[in-house]
């Protein structure tokens, strides 16, 4: 099993090499989780059983140790996961993703079914048991961090794709072969004349230009209409100069609906660029409109935050009727959720983690409409 190549990315040493050990590493971070978790889980599922309850002071001692032992060994096993998993699948955006929603199951996934396995008994040997939970749960930000850095890099570098290219030329029906025109300055957000695949040939005869107008919006143009270039070519009608004598001479496909105009505009390397601009355009506003509220108010969307995790908690500890961990506490004590909500870094990565979700999916929405609906 070989990592997906991206046929412009070019080859070298390295990146063989990359892709000679990524598959050995990713199985060797499968096996280690696998292996680690399946003690924790077992582990879990006795101490909660009632036999557990007899367990001597001794037992209890050694029992704590090695769930401290095999809570670093699940940081170092979600860690090679992660990376092997990041090293096999750099390039698919979804990783990112992926590695935060395989967080979400290690903290609420796999506790939850620890206690509906319990059946609504309380454990033998609770103190064990909150600990096996709380080691299980103590790996999440191995597989966050991760897959918050690459939530950002595969947001960074496809933005900055898509503000670069658009759509490839090859994939355009309409002047797919015509290369900018290195004198005309690509205005940003500027008309069909202002932009770089404006011909100057054409352009001296055409009713478009003269006019002042844009071919997207008279659904007519050079690129895709054969009477604007033969006028050009032939130079058989004299067309004024004057923009609003000139757009008398805007030739308009009558043949043709206005659903099929507007598509051979989407199908048009001058319309990409456009659409380009306005990618542009939209991407600062949604940086801003998203990040923006939660740098304002900061501090409320941190205790938002909170709540939200303790309200998912509340709601998975329902699943078991049994107080341990998920569910309430003892009067004076604090709940493994509760513990971690007072920590800040973990709230901060949370916080970060769910408006970089929240950004990358909203930038998707952006880059779908602009380049696939072409609105």
């Amino acid at each position: 099993m070989r990592r997906p190549i991206d046929p412009l990315v070019p080859d070298n040493q390295f990146r063989r090499f990359v892709d000679d050990w990524a598959p050995r590493v990713l199985g060797l971070g499968i096996v280690l989780t696998l292996l680690v978790f399946g003690y924790l889980i077992y582990a879990s599922i006795s101490f909660g059983s009632s036999t557990a309850g007899n367990l001597t002071v001794e037992d209890v001692g050694r029992l704590q140790n090695s769930l401290n032992i095999a809570g670093t060994w699940s940081i170092i096993a979600l860690l090679i996961l992660s990376l092997g998993m990041i090293l096999m699948y750099a390039e698919e955006g979804s990783t990112g993703p992926l590695l935060l929603l395989f967080g979400a199951v290690i903290y609420w996934g796999i506790p939850m079914f620890i206690i509906m396995s319990q059946g609504g008994h309380d454990p033998g040997n609770k103190e064990l048991f909150d600990q096996a939970l709380g080691t299980i749960r103590q790996g999440t930000l191995a597989v966050v961090v991760p897959g918050l850095l690459m939530s950002v890099i595969t947001v960074a570098l496809n933005t900055g794709r898509r503000g670069t290219v658009g759509v490839r030329k090859d994939q355009m029906q309409y002047g797919k072969e015509v290369k900018e025109e290195p004198e005309v300055v690509n205005r940003f957000m500027g008309k069909c004349w202002q932009l770089p695949y404006c011909r100057k040939f054409i352009r001296v005869k055409c009713p478009i230009y003269l006019s002042r107008r844009c071919c997207w919006r008279e659904r007519v143009g050079c690129m895709c209409e054969e009477k604007v270039i033969s006028q050009a070519l032939e130079g058989t009608v004299a067309i004024p100069k004057d923009p609003v004598a000139a757009a008398q001479y805007i030739p308009y496909n009558k043949r043709l609906t206005p659903a099929e105009k507007a598509e051979r505009c989407r199908n048009c390397v001058i319309y990409n660029e456009h659409q380009r601009h306005k990618y542009r355009l939209l991407v600062p506003l949604v940086l801003l409109g998203i990040i923006g509220p939660v740098v304002v108010w900061h501090g409320q969307f941190t205790e938002w935050m909170g709540q939200v995790l303790m309200r998912l908690d509340s709601i998975f500890g329902r699943f078991s009727v049994a107080s341990v961990g998920l569910a309430e506490a003892e009067p004076g004590s604090q709940t493994i959720l509760e513990a971690f909500r007072t920590t800040p870094i973990a709230v901060q990565i949370l916080l970060v983690s769910a408006v970089m979700l929240v950004l990358a999916y909203a930038l998707r929405l952006v880059e779908y409409a602009l380049f696939k609906w072409k609105i």
